[in-house]
């Protein structure tokens, strides 16, 4: 049977270093997570659809909508152009 050896230091700094490890590893998920939903176009589709529902029924104004619109316009294309080049 092989002999484990933990030092003063692994005894010393196991209470903060293991929840460090748990808060980068959510961190981590939570970077994908947002990263898919970024690039991903059928919901950037999705949210331009919603965007100029919202704008017909008077919920924002026209300023409001032609920022969103050109804001997601130009995700969408990025995201159709990285989808692109990730087939190739």
């Amino acid at each position: 049977m092989r002999e484990i050896r933990l030092s003063w230091r692994d005894l010393l700094f196991w209470p903060l270093s293991l929840p460090l490890k748990g808060f980068l590893m959510v961190a981590g998920e939570i970077r994908d997570m947002a990263m898919r939903e970024l690039g991903d176009t059928e919901t950037l589709r999705s949210r331009l659809v919603d965007l100029q529902l919202r704008y017909e029924a008077g919920e924002i104004g026209e300023e409001e909508y032609v920022r969103s619109w050109e804001e997601l316009t130009a995700r969408l294309a990025a995201a159709e152009r990285a989808g692109g080049e990730r087939e190739l």
